[in-house]
């Protein structure tokens, strides 16, 4: 997900209609990803429920390199997306480590 955030500036977007602009501008991302919308890429298939992407400035306390993550996962876990290309399946504890901020919002 990280490498599909790089614009052709080398910039990550400002926000999500940047993101899915760039993605919609670049039909290649959507045939490799099986998808047909951009739209179809920010909904989990696990959880049926758009996906928390990391715009500009990670909140504090928040791991740097998550980008993305599920919103509410499926059986007590839930899928993040690092800046790594690594997608990880974590439990709550887990996953309150990672992204304090999210559990601060509920």
């Amino acid at each position: 997900m990280h490498a599909m955030m790089q614009s052709q500036t080398g910039r990550p977007p400002a926000d999500e209609a940047q993101f899915k602009s760039f993605i919609s501008q670049n039909g290649a991302i959507l045939e490799r990803m099986g998808v047909a919308s951009a739209d179809d890429l920010f909904v989990s298939e696990r959880d049926s429920q758009p996906f928390v992407v990391i715009y500009g400035k990670h909140p504090q306390g928040m791991a740097t390199t998550v980008v993305a993550y599920e919103s509410q996962g499926v059986d007590g876990k839930r899928l993040i997306g690092h800046s790594t290309r690594m997608i990880e399946e974590v439990d709550e504890a887990r996953f309150r480590e990672l992204v304090p901020v999210a559990a601060e919002a509920k």
